[in-house]
Order: C-alpha cells, then sequence, then structure tokens
C-alpha cells in the first residue's frame, strides 16, 4: 500500500495512503478550487469523486404559536375539539410541530383516543386504555409532527382533539380548574 508523506519541519509527519484493499478500478479525488470557509466540510459533489465544500444545513425554529387552556371534555362520543392553535406558514417546505400538555383521566376499563387534526385530515391516534379496575387520572405529553403539506400564507388551525372508543366509566380531558391547566405550542420549523 503506497502512500504521500509530508513531513514536518519539527520532523513528524502527515500521510495520505491508498484503501487497506485493491479498489475495483482507479479511483481518483478532485479536491475543490478553493479552501472554503470557516465550520465548512468536504463532501462528494454531484459529480462523483469531485470534491467540494459545503456548509451543515441546520434547522430553525421560524415561528412558535402558544396557548394556554382551560378546554375541557368529558366523555366525547364522536371526535371533539378540546382546543386548538392557528399559524401561517411562512414556507412551503417548513415542518409543523405541535406539542401538547394537558391532563387526561381514563376510567376504569375505558380508552380514550387522541388527535391532532389540520382542518382536513386528522392523524397522529394516539390511544391510552386502562386495563385496571379504577380511574386512572394523570398529566400527559403529546408530540406530533404534522404530516402533510402546508402552503405558505396560508391559515391552519390545528386542534388536539379526543373521542372515547370504549368503556363505560366516564373519560375526561383537560381541566375545569384553572389549577391545571393545558397548554399547546405549534412550531414551524425550516427543513431545507
Amino acid at each position: 500500500m503506497s502512500s504521500l508523506k509530508f513531513p514536518h519541519a519539527s520532523g513528524n509527519s502527515m500521510s495520505i495512503a491508498a484503501p487497506a484493499t485493491n479498489p475495483a478500478s482507479d479511483l481518483e479525488l478532485k479536491l475543490p478550487a478553493t479552501i472554503g470557509t470557516a465550520n465548512q466540510y468536504l463532501k462528494n459533489s454531484s459529480t462523483a469523486g469531485t470534491l467540494e465544500f459545503a456548509t451543515l444545513a441546520s434547522s430553525k425554529i421560524l415561528q412558535i404559536k402558544t396557548l394556554v387552556s382551560d378546554g375541557y371534555q368529558l366523555n366525547p362520543a364522536d371526535w371533539t375539539t378540546v382546543f386548538s392553535q392557528a399559524l401561517t406558514p411562512t414556507s412551503s417546505t417548513s415542518k409543523i410541530i405541535v406539542l401538547v400538555s394537558t391532563f387526561l383521566g381514563v376510567g376504569a376499563t375505558s380508552e380514550i383516543q387522541l388527535a391532532l387534526y389540520d382542518g382536513t385530515i386528522r392523524k397522529g391516534y394516539r390511544e391510552h386504555r386502562n386495563y385496571d379496575s379504577v380511574n386512572e387520572r394523570s398529566p400527559v405529553t403529546v408530540v406530533w409532527v404534522a404530516e402533510g403539506s402546508y402552503t405558505a400564507g396560508t391559515a391552519y388551525t390545528f386542534s388536539f382533539q379526543a373521542k372515547r372508543s370504549g368503556g363505560s366509566s366516564n373519560c375526561e380531558i383537560g381541566n375545569s380548574s384553572t389549577d391545571w391547566r393545558s397548554s399547546m405550542v405549534v412550531l414551524e420549523v425550516d427543513a431545507s
């Protein structure tokens, strides 16, 4: 295995070596015509073997909409909006992330479904079942990445919805008391 050795003036050296195994054919790497800038990395360009400097893409939050709510539902027989928040995307390539923190009570041997509704499609179902013979009450946090495409400049309302899907005991979502309020955060994230 051959290598190019670059000695330092102080005695040690740096080497670039051929691969440890024989390649299937001759290979060539073409270095970029510039030295790049700080924090860039070296990558293969659209032409294999031609290297170029690139900047690592990073996601950034474009906007945040928050809601603190006393929204409350007891035994929703069909899909019912507990609370919702509107957002108008600034870019059609953005991703929308929705976080909900609320109180959930699932009656003995009952179940409840939670979902995100964007005005068109209900998505991201979560089901909570209580197999015990006693009521279960606890805080819950749910995170959704809203699937689908959203047009820049068009307002969308993202709704946190719930439905009792089984059992005969009471189910509750949210809290009728201001002592334990629910919150909803809708984020628009640059995904480019």
